[in-house]
């Protein structure tokens, strides 16, 4: 049997028995939840990690999604160039038209 004073505070005690082997007990079901807390961590870490790794795929399919939308943009503005030349033709084309139909 331990016997000990436990100081409560504004100048009072409590005298205090325990039994070592209960003492014993509580501190090894604290070391349990201790190592199962330190597991939870080691699993939440591996959980970051994988997280983290998810998130650097996702921003280099981004940048990838994003360069496709360049090239998309570029081709884009060579057809609209196309099409201008195009509407340069017909215009000559109609303006030719025109002056022929005047002529005759």
């Amino acid at each position: 049997m331990i016997i000990a004073m436990l100081w409560l505070g504004g100048g009072q005690l409590q005298l205090i028995r325990a039994d070592p082997g209960l003492i014993g007990q509580d501190l090894d079901q604290m070391s349990g939840t201790f190592d199962r807390m330190n597991s939870n961590l080691d699993r939440m870490d591996a959980n970051f990690d994988g997280m983290n790794a998810s998130l650097d795929r996702m921003i280099a399919s981004a940048d990838r999604m994003g360069d496709s939308l360049d090239g998309i943009n570029a081709d884009l503005g060579g057809i609209k160039a196309n099409q201008d030349r195009m509407n340069d033709k017909l215009d000559r084309l109609l303006n030719d038209l025109a002056i022929r139909d005047r002529r005759e």
